[in-house]
């Protein structure tokens, strides 16, 4: 049974990139489970300079993929992947979320990821998760830049709130205002890192909330209606489209209902923008922490 809930773990690991589950490396007994405070791991004090491997997790992938890992520590780090290393930091940083970045390929199976630390300034902390790389060259650029560098709030708060060019608050609501197609972006830079709201903007339809999936219906005349389930009464469902509109449709006369893996909003939003209002828009996104427009 353990068996089962490690792989299973292993693969919802594996799927979203968040490593959530850390066991302390022990010589010859079963490591513990180790505890997480807002996305970091922390440990002992690390009593030499030299590299301690101190921590391991698992994950599964279904198909070979080309990630991006993201990390943090607080003295120097070695990442190896099963057995093999694939990064180290040989001088010692300071502590600053996503900062540590490389890159690997990794094959379809179960993998073990281990975190050696060395030199850290008081007990040893670390960060890491990953990402899968777009296969667009243009979108994967755009994602390193905005890792990179900040933009302006208060620009982002004018590229947010025109709807004709950023399209958010048709579907989105943001204190008072905006649609209710879309998750509500209320606090939104409290619940999310910047590499899953840059992510989200790229490529929606890679992680799509249960809530809001997507779904086709087909009418009995032959029309086709898609959006997100907005509401549904014994007789009526309705829809919320791409373009921020309501419908509603009458049970007796759908033909047949599809869920779709795909989400409804708008693709290609960044095509909209230029560089500077991309990351604007990003910075006022993780701006909203409780604040509220009015």
């Amino acid at each position: 049974m353990q068996k089962k809930v490690n792989m299973a773990i292993a693969a919802i690991q594996g799927q979203t990139g968040s490593l959530l589950t850390w066991t302390r490396v022990s010589d010859g007994a079963p490591g513990e489970p180790l505890p997480i405070s807002s996305g970091a791991v922390t440990l002992d004090a690390i009593p030499s300079a030299g590299l301690i491997p101190l921590a391991f997790t698992e994950v599964f992938f279904d198909q070979p993929q080309e990630l991006q890992f993201l990390g943090a520590v607080n003295g120097t780090l070695s990442v190896s992947l099963g057995g093999k290393q694939i990064y180290e930091q040989s001088e010692q940083q300071k502590f600053a979320t996503d900062s540590q970045r490389f890159e690997t390929h990794v094959d379809a199976g179960l993998h073990r990821i281990t975190v050696a630390i060395g030199a850290a300034t008081g007990p040893a902390r670390f960060q890491l998760r990953f990402r899968e790389k777009s296969s667009s060259v243009a979108r994967e650029r755009l994602m390193q830049l905005a890792l990179k560098e900040t933009g302006s709030v208060r620009r982002g708060q004018e590229v947010f709130a025109n709807v004709d060019k950023s399209l958010c608050m048709k579907c989105h609501r943001l204190g008072e205002k905006g649609g209710k197609i879309g998750p509500d972006l209320t606090g939104v830079g409290s619940r999310f890192s910047r590499v899953h709201l840059i992510e989200s903007i790229l490529e929606p339809s890679r992680a799509i909330a249960p809530s809001y999936g997507t779904y086709v219906v087909v009418m009995t005349n032959g029309q086709v209606h898609t959006g997100v389930k907005t509401g549904e009464t014994a007789d009526l469902m309705t829809l919320g489209t791409t373009e921020g509109k309501t419908i509603e449709i009458v049970r007796r006369d759908i033909e047949a209902i599809r869920r779709q893996e795909k989400s409804t909003m708008a693709e290609d939003v960044e095509k909209r923008l230029s560089e500077r209002e991309f990351l604007d828009l990003i910075a006022f996104l993780l701006s909203q922490k409780k604040s509220i427009i009015k």
